[in-house]
């Protein structure tokens, strides 16, 4: 099952553009624009015997594509007709179908139902003081990831968070311990090996 979340809320104009836009893409296509398709459809593949009665097929199948937006049928059915030689049989045209709407269907149901899932943050996170984004922001500058003309780093979505003033402590402690017990695994494979 698709399921959209979203991070945070939502304008309310926003909310009913995109979900205005979303019912535009969901749009049921016309009997007429269904039946010219299905008859492009027919003139380019063979009938594995689909009746005598051509318009009684065309009922049936417009009867079960009727729901589908115009322009996912379009794409189903010229695909169809390019990728198989024989008459499909409205299985596979479902199929095809209800993979293409589903992202839409999902997307029309997280926007009216307006819920937000404000993202996850881990349990020890402290905010940074003013101290360290002054410093985050000098070493931004200094390596010229600061970009003076938004006040912003550059391409900010694509740099990790600067960790805090006791993360970096505990950061280089950490490497200390292991730069500490590197050094004696060092030392004892030397001292094995008669150097």
């Amino acid at each position: 099952m698709i399921r959209y979340d979203f991070a945070g809320p939502l304008a309310e104009a926003d909310r009913a553009a995109a979900i205005e836009a979303v019912e535009t893409m969901l749009a049921p296509a016309s009997e007429a624009f269904i039946v010219a398709e299905l008859g492009r459809l027919r003139s380019l593949t063979v009938s594995r015997d689909i009746g005598q009665d051509l318009a009684l097929v065309f009922a049936a199948y417009v009867g079960e594509l009727r729901e589908y937006p115009a322009d996912a049928i379009r794409d189903v059915l010229r695909g169809s007709a390019r990728s198989n030689k024989f008459w499909p049989s409205i299985a596979e045209l479902i199929d095809p179908l209800d993979r293409l709407v589903r992202p839409r269907k999902a997307l029309r149901r997280a926007l009216v139902s307006g819920k937000y899932q404000p993202p996850e943050t881990s349990p020890d996170w402290i905010a940074p003081t003013p101290e360290d984004i002054a410093e985050a922001e000098a070493l931004l500058r200094a390596h010229g990831l600061w970009d003076a003309e938004t006040g912003r780093p550059k391409e900010h979505r694509n740099l990790p968070p600067m960790p805090s003033a006791a993360e970096r402590e505990r950061m280089a402690a950490e490497l200390d311990q292991f730069r500490e017990r590197w050094v004696s695994l060092a030392q004892d494979a030397n001292a094995g090996h008669g150097h």
